[in-house]
């Protein structure tokens, strides 16, 4: 622990400095770095072993941190120790559960309490982790009135080593945890106290630059600025939701708050990100019940944090933070902007300014599983098959998952059959790979449709991939001399109306794909 606060107190030696006087180039992670504090911290702890990233190579600061995933970082923090304490020592912390060890280590020197359920996959909540740290660390308390999380919040602002956007209930990001932590690392050096007068708090806002070349503030981590899915996987960042333009003809003013409002209420959205047009992050608007409606997110702002300048053009993007299962996201909701208001104060003469949007904004929806391409398996033209049991077509689905229990499977598939007069086609069926089961499917004029397709067709694999094949018994009257079949899919449908393919994600069912019409054309056999 010693050398941890040691290299914290090298590191804030340089933070007011410049960014370029910082070692950032141990940042292992695929996705950008975010603010210069928390790409510090998370540095740091990830060097100690305190904290892990996905096994895609990414960090995703801007996730939720459960409860479980918390004690693992508190008390890897501790000393290691051959104390013996109860195992599975909470109803829902089972034996052998990978998160067993911290919360039942936890419990016996007092850190967490009770006999009743520790919800484990619950997002840790700030007032939580801040008992926690100041257990870890020792840290004395003081008599106070109130709340039981009252002599946690104290203590920590007292010492400067708070999270100042925090508040009791405030579900904490991997980016939060990991500064409160290491806040609370510096602070456990007794030669060392963070104070506003040498350098900011680690867990405050990010510090002044002196440099002129380089600056600390917190960019969008996505790389996509463009809309690549109306699929929102569950315990993701979104793509962008929508933008606004802001303009203002009478004078210059400075924005005091956002409020983006929905077109009903999401209970699998955590917060809303916000960015401006330089793909600098704003904040996270956080639900606002004061409207009474739950679909308003709202983002306070501090004076001069966006000045819109008088007839010049600023516009500002959303993305939202999505719940995974556990934390409570549920596949199958709609998410739609209606509006984004915002209000500020104008510079010179200090009245209140209200600008709204007026257009009408994408639909997305929420998902545990996507799919994200539907390709002809086959060759793209071969010899006109004749004959019982022929293959008439092969389709590759790939899709992608967001937690490694999500199982999208392909329900119901319609087909457009195109052949020449002369064809005949009966006993078509349907059989996934690597089975040797069939499924009949059902012709009527030139359509065919292979309805409730079985699991063990239709779900994609492991690697998120499945191939399907149709056969069927083909015939001619040989009054064509060139016979020609091909099988195609053709609508992909959209959120409000059912396409030619049906697909769930485990849970939810879903009627339709992002793709272009026709999704996709078969072999043409000739």
């Amino acid at each position: 622990m010693k050398r941890i606060v040691l290299y914290l107190m090298l590191f804030w030696v340089y933070i007011p400095v410049s960014f370029g006087a910082i070692d950032t180039h141990a940042w292992s992670y695929r996705d950008a770095a975010p603010d210069l504090e928390t790409a510090i911290a998370v540095n740091i702890l990830t060097q100690e072993g305190a904290i892990q990233g996905y096994a895609d190579g990414t960090f995703r600061a801007e996730s939720l941190v459960n409860r479980a995933e918390f004690l693992k970082i508190a008390m890897t923090l501790l000393p290691e120790s051959t104390d013996h304490y109860a195992r599975s020592c909470f109803p829902d912390v089972p034996f052998g559960a990978w998160f067993e060890v911290f919360i039942c280590r936890a419990k016996m020197l007092g850190f967490v309490e009770g006999n009743r359920l520790f919800q484990p996959a619950r997002p840790v909540q700030y007032e939580e982790a801040l008992k926690i740290l100041t257990n870890v660390f020792a840290i004395s308390l003081q008599d106070t009135e109130g709340e039981w999380y009252v002599p946690y919040i104290r203590v920590a602002e007292e010492r400067e080593i708070h999270l100042p956007s925090a508040f009791p209930g405030h579900p904490l990001t991997r980016g939060e945890v990991t500064r409160l932590t290491a806040a609370f690392l510096a602070f456990s050096s007794s030669s060392h106290k963070m104070t506003s007068s040498s350098t900011s708090s680690f867990t405050s806002s990010l510090p002044a630059v002196t440099s002129s070349s380089t600056s600390s503030v917190r960019m969008d981590e996505l790389p996509d600025t463009d809309i690549h899915s109306q699929f929102l996987l569950l315990g993701r960042t979104s793509s962008i939701l929508g933008s606004v333009k802001i303009f203002h003809d009478d004078e210059p003013f400075t924005v005091t708050n956002v409020s983006v409002d929905l077109t009903q209420e999401v209970g699998s959205i955590e917060a809303l990100l916000l960015y401006d047009e330089d793909r600098q992050y704003l904040g996270r608007a956080n639900l606002n019940t004061s409207t009474g409606t739950n679909r308003r997110y709202s983002l306070p702002m501090s004076h001069g944090t966006l000045n819109i300048p008088k007839r010049i053009e600023k516009s500002m993007y959303v993305r939202a933070m999505i719940k995974a299962k556990d934390n409570g996201g549920m596949g199958g909701q709609h998410v739609q902007i209606d509006t984004f208001i915002i209000e500020g104060d104008g510079m010179w003469t200090n009245e209140t300014v209200t600008k709204s949007s007026s257009e009408t904004f994408l639909s997305f929806q929420t998902a545990r599983a996507r799919i994200t391409a539907i390709e002809n398996a086959g060759d793209s033209e071969s010899v006109f098959p004749l004959g019982p049991g022929q293959l008439l077509g092969e389709f590759r689905f790939k899709g992608e998952e967001s937690d490694t229990l999500a199982e999208a499977a392909i329900s119901d598939v319609e087909f457009s059959v195109s052949m020449t007069n002369d064809s005949t086609l009966t006993n078509v069926y349907l059989q996934g790979e690597n089975t040797n089961h069939t499924h009949d499917c059902l012709l009527s004029l030139t359509t065919l449709l292979c309805s409730s397709i079985p699991s063990i067709h239709g779900t994609l694999d492991s690697g998120g991939e499945r191939r399907i094949r149709i056969y069927g018994d083909v015939s001619t009257d040989g009054s064509i001399s060139t016979p020609a079949l091909q099988l195609s899919i053709n609508s992909p449908g959209t959120i409000t109306s059912t396409g030619s393919i049906t697909w769930t994600d485990g849970i939810s069912n879903f009627g339709w794909v992002q793709m272009d019409a026709p999704v996709v054309r078969g072999t043409v056999w000739k």
